[in-house]
């Protein structure tokens, strides 16, 4: 009778789980190998979070200097009203009467009518001094009185008889073309300024969407085309012994470091085109003492985050695909 040997069975170890500097140092290096597409990848976030960027920073500083927005909106109107009655101002003579210290609005409004071109404005008290001087453009009053003895000195020598008040006129001129420059908005003109605004928040928001979701869509793109290349390099890691989860966070280093380059330097470059471009309309003075530095920091570490976590979950697809890969399928690829 024969007998067999049976030796012990010896335990199987755990496999061994690679430390993170392992996995970084591998990021680095196939980064590094493959440069023309990380700079292509790190490019597309940089675009997508410039943009987001660019979006909260305008929406901040364009909050800070709302009021000159609104003096200027202002002002505008009041010179679009005064056309409409005189024609273009360019070589006119106007006469100007002030009834009243005059607001912001109405030293623009004087400045805006020396701009449009108006060759000269003259006093409604030095008038009379000057019997010479027809043709006078219009009577521009700043507030909402016109003395009558002002007016019987200086209506001979308006060509149109026209008056035009800042404010609401209190007691009319007699045989005077009166225009009133400055008007309260009516209940539909509140309402379209309220559709507007409310489309603008609309547009703003799905423009930002489509943005990130483009950023988005690139990450996973670049990184399909990574597993693609380094289908030997994962079939001989995971022939080597890495595991599934090792694989994972492989990937997920990679999009977050590309992740985090980006968004950093996406978020600065946002943030410098939207302070230049509104330095260049309201001037750097009026936006650097208008603006808080604390909601600009906290709009650049949304960003920032926004867009790291934006790489991450971009990531979780190619990264699965990786990890589920069969060692000798991945080792007979002639890719």
């Amino acid at each position: 009778m024969s007998t067999s040997f049976h030796p012990a069975a010896s335990p199987i170890e755990n496999q061994v789980r690679l430390p993170f500097h392992v996995a970084w140092e591998i990021v680095v290096q196939g980064i590094r190998i493959r440069m023309g597409r990380s700079v292509v990848t790190l490019f597309g976030v940089v675009l997508g979070v410039a943009f987001l960027m660019s979006i909260l920073s305008a929406g901040l500083i364009k909050g800070a200097v709302a009021g000159e927005i609104e003096l200027r909106q202002r002002v505008a109107a009041m010179i679009g009203f005064l056309l409409a009655d005189t024609g273009p101002l360019p070589g006119k003579t106007l006469a100007l009467h002030r009834d009243s210290l005059p607001d912001a609005a109405e030293d623009r409004f004087v400045e805006a009518l020396r701009k449009q071109g108006v060759s000269e404005i003259v006093s409604a008290a030095e008038i009379p001094a000057l019997p010479g001087k027809k043709g006078l453009g219009a009577l521009v009053v700043i507030g909402g009185s016109l003395p009558p003895d002002i007016w019987e000195k200086i209506s001979p020598s308006l060509s149109h008889r026209l008056v035009a008040f800042t404010r609401t006129p209190s007691s009319p001129p007699a045989g005077a073309s009166v225009v009133q420059l400055q008007r309260e908005p009516s209940a539909e003109d509140l309402q379209k300024q309220a559709a507007a605004r409310k489309s603008d928040r609309v547009r703003t928001i799905w423009i930002v969407t489509i943005a990130i979701l483009v950023t988005m869509i690139s990450i996973s793109n670049a990184l399909l085309m990574s597993v693609t290349e380094r289908f030997r390099e994962i079939g001989t890691m995971k022939c080597l012994g890495a595991l599934s989860s090792f694989i994972r966070r492989i990937f997920f280093i990679e999009s977050a470091l590309i992740g985090f380059t980006g968004s950093v330097i996406g978020s600065a470059f946002g943030l410098i085109f939207s302070l230049a471009v509104y330095s260049a309309t309201f001037g750097p003075g009026l936006v650097f003492s208008s603006i808080s530095v604390f909601w600009l920091t906290v709009a650049y570490l949304v960003c920032t985050v926004g867009g790291i976590l934006a790489a991450v979950i971009a990531a979780i697809y190619p990264a699965d695909f990786a990890s589920r890969m069969v060692p000798a399928t991945a080792l007979r690829t002639n890719i």
